[in-house]
């Protein structure tokens, strides 16, 4: 599941929206892209569990490349 975080305000939206989504879907993998977490993917990975990963940058090619992993049952955060 990708969550688009686009600007600061969206930044708590974003985190609780992951963490709901890992409280009812637990395996689901969760991935932040956007904006703010490309500026500020630290703080973002410090303030929540429940994001798997953070896209840095443009997302589309990143984002194809985690579903790609997921739908061949590998782990996208490893190469």
């Amino acid at each position: 599941m990708g969550i688009s975080c686009t600007a600061i305000a969206q930044a708590e939206e974003a985190i609780y929206l992951a963490e709901i989504i890992k409280q009812y879907q637990p395996k689901t993998f969760v991935f932040l892209g956007g904006y703010f977490p490309t500026l500020y993917y630290e703080e973002m990975l410090s303030r929540t569990a429940a994001a798997d990963a953070i896209v840095v940058g443009e997302g589309e090619f990143p984002a194809s490349c985690i579903i790609e992993h997921l739908e061949d049952d590998r782990d996208p955060r490893k190469r």
